[in-house]
């Protein structure tokens, strides 16, 4: 029987709320998993065994090496592969690592590591390249208590060790604030890096690690001064070298030494002239100091040059999408029209998801007068070929008041739509644009075949009580929430008075409902219904949970802000008060899709 080709050796200790997605991820990759448990209390090593997993119980040391080799001991694979229970492999990557380690040549392989931060994990990614598989020998040992390292013994055992880039992707989410929070993480990894650097005071390495820990705590001094001592001991050729001016650059941002800042981008960009992060930051350093036209160079150098290559520790969208949207908010406060859309364009060309800059570009063509260049624009620039992307098209639409736009998005893509969608889709943008009689038409006839269709009962409650139908309304509204009980605190039950404003519940649902009645009502020359539902609103504020509060009173600013810049709109048809007014109506608040 052959040995195993893979081998995936991993140390955990109460994981057991994570282990799990872990070993599931790399099922189809590895032939064996080593577990090393270093003293759960938790279910983590049953969870592992009932997977597949040889678990090895290992009394902690403080010492991480010291952890990981001991499960390299037990490992048979031809090759390791290292994971944290917190990771997990990116669906095509299983297949990928095969095709890697039966070429030869290699003695380890990087792969990219996407660290999430933050409460969510749909947020742009640090991402890290990282050795994390390599031959399994026995001179192959992980060395350093903390931040352990295999490099080193694999170049003792052979100088001429070759090491190569991977597209393959993991994805840790140890980063986010909850999970450092629960686990002590910034509390542990400063203990055991300050016992490191009393035994090594220059190892610049540790140096580098223990800024990192001291930045993430807001001791953004001793970061900077640990950063700098670091970048001055470690050869420029080293895998982190580059990382450090980058380092240097947020201690300055963070402390608002924009000249210092600016310095130090250009010092390391003489070295490493296609780490497009330090363009990036040079563009945000200028936009600190009110310099607008040496921020767009910088953006737009970081644009041309484009996302790092595969070697560099960079932050998703640097040089690409992030980078080309700031670029294009710069354009669009300078007025400049045509510009700002090639940056917004080009930023969704990039992340496709990424819908910020969506959002900016639908608002500034539709108050520029180029509503109308909207869906060619897609056409011609975007591949849009997935219901998902459809829907959240018509929802940036809906959005920014380009219901326009959306009727001939409907027409030309249809295709990506259920019949019953394009219709509901259909009348809610004709509603929008003041068209109740049509919007009522295509519900009804729709509705003879999907009677219990959840969103044509609720856009007829909606339709009825524009109308001044309200025991229709009742009707509908009573069969709607027969079928589904938990619409019983929406919006709709408000507009037929079943519900009083404090019982309104403002989630993202709620304020989508809130957003549509009024705008509706406003489109269609209603102003007692718009005062009566702008007064709800107010009123159902002040009783909501945060985040909920916070998320009701900015949806209710920007959409008052919507009707002031509509009626700004008007001063448009006078020809000296064009520019003006559209300058005016660029600057208010919109709905942004930053509540979604």
């Amino acid at each position: 029987m052959s040995s195993p080709l893979i081998s995936l050796c991993m140390i955990v200790k109460d994981e057991a709320d994570v282990i799990a997605r872990c070993l599931e991820s790399a099922a189809k990759a590895v032939d064996e998993i080593i577990v090393v448990d270093t003293g759960s209390i938790d279910s983590t090593a049953e969870i592992a065994r009932s997977l597949g997993a040889i678990v090895i119980n290992s009394e902690w040391r403080n010492d991480f090496a010291y952890a990981r080799n001991a499960g390299l001991q037990h490992a048979s694979g031809k090759w390791i592969l290292v994971l944290d229970a917190d990771e997990e492999l990116d669906m095509a990557a299983g297949d990928k690592l095969r095709q890697y380690v039966v070429q030869d040549g290699a003695d380890g392989y990087f792969v990219h590591i996407y660290n999430f931060a933050g409460e969510r994990n749909d947020g742009p990614a640090v991402i890290n390249p990282t050795i994390r598989m390599f031959r399994n020998h026995p001179r192959h040992r992980f060395e350093g208590r903390i931040h352990e390292q295999i490099t080193p013994s694999i170049q003792a055992s052979n100088p001429n060790a070759v090491f190569m880039l991977t597209d393959v992707r993991v994805n840790h989410y140890g980063y986010q604030n909850e999970v450092i929070q629960r686990k002590n993480k910034t509390e542990r990894n400063l203990l055991l890096l300050q016992e490191t650097l009393k035994e090594k005071p220059d190892d610049p390495f540790h140096l580098y690690n223990i800024s990192v820990e001291w930045l993430r705590l807001g001791k953004v001094r001793e970061a900077l001064e640990g950063f700098r001592k670091s970048r001055m001991l470690t050869n420029p050729k080293t895998s982190y070298a580059h990382l450090l001016y980058k380092c240097e650059a947020k201690c300055h941002m963070a402390l608002g030494q924009s000249i210092s800042g600016l310095d130090v981008c250009a010092e390391g960009l003489l070295k490493y002239p296609q780490y497009s992060d330090l363009y990036h930051y040079q563009g945000l350093f200028h936009l600190n100091m009110s310099d607008i036209g040496k921020a767009k160079e910088a953006f737009s150098k970081a644009v041309e040059t484009g996302p790092p290559s595969s070697g560099y520790h960079t932050e998703e969208g640097m040089g690409s999408y992030i980078s080309a949207y700031q670029l294009g908010l710069l354009h669009e406060a300078s007025l400049e029209i045509e510009a700002a859309a090639e940056s917004y364009l080009r930023a969704v060309q990039s992340f496709s998801t990424f819908v910020p800059p969506l959002y900016r570009l639908f608002h500034l063509l539709r108050i520029s007068g180029r509503e109308a260049d909207i869906v060619p624009l897609l056409l011609e620039r975007i591949s849009i070929d997935e219901p998902e992307q459809a829907v959240n098209i018509l929802k940036v639409m809906e959005d920014t008041g380009c219901s326009h736009a959306a009727l001939r998005f409907i027409e030309r893509y249809r295709h990506l739509l259920s019949p019953v969608d394009a219709t509901v889709y259909t009348a809610a943008h004709a509603l929008l644009i003041g068209d109740l009689i049509k919007a009522r038409i295509l519900v009804q006839q729709l509705q003879v075949s999907n009677p219990e269709h959840q969103g044509l009962l609720r856009m007829n409650v909606l339709l009825c009580s524009l109308g001044d139908e309200l025991e229709e309304a009742q009707r509908h509204w009573n069969r709607l929430t027969e079928l589904y009980p938990e619409q019983q605190s929406s919006v709709l039950a408000y507009l037929i008075g079943d519900l009083a404003p404090a019982g309104l519940l403002l989630d993202q649902e709620g304020l989508h409902d809130m957003r549509m009645a009024i705008k509706s009502a406003f489109s269609n020359s209603r102003p007692i219904a718009v005062n009566r539902i702008a007064s709800a609103w107010g009123e159902a504020v002040t009783v909501q949970d945060s985040p909920n509060r916070a998320n009701a009173t900015a949806a209710l600013v920007r959409t008052l802000a919507e009707f002031a810049e509509r009626h700004l709109e008007r001063l448009t048809e006078t020809p000296r008060l064009r520019e003006l007014s559209n300058a005016c109506r660029l600057v208010l608040p919109f709905e942004d899709g930053s509540l979604r």
